[in-house]
């Protein structure tokens, strides 16, 4: 099931009213709350131990990566590097990796 969510806080209220995904893809630069604040709180909320963080976004610079990664997430992609086709797969191969690993499963 695949839950939109046009803002962080609206994103926010929907996992706090007990919504669990697979994966939650964000991108950096939004209105209101960025990415990486978002990235922060869900970190503090703890699901980042249990769902695949993944940032989708233009911002392709290193620091911006780096940033994103020392924050958790499980993947980066690059919006303008992929097809969409190519995106859905790398986030579908992103949860599998993230599932294995909090199953202690090889990959």
């Amino acid at each position: 099931e695949v839950m939109p969510t046009f803002t962080c806080e609206e994103a926010l209220e929907k996992l706090k009213e007990g919504f669990i995904p697979d994966a939650i893809v964000t991108d950096l630069i939004m209105p209101g709350m960025d990415g990486f604040e978002l990235i922060k709180k869900l970190g503090e909320l703890g699901y980042h131990q249990k769902t695949a963080i993944i940032v989708l976004s233009n911002l392709g610079q290193r620091e911006d990566i780096e940033k994103a990664l020392a924050l958790g997430v499980d993947g980066y992609i690059s919006k303008a590097s992929f097809l969409p086709t190519e995106i859905a797969q790398r986030v579908v191969s992103i949860i599998g990796q993230k599932n294995a690993i909090t199953q202690n499963k090889p990959v």
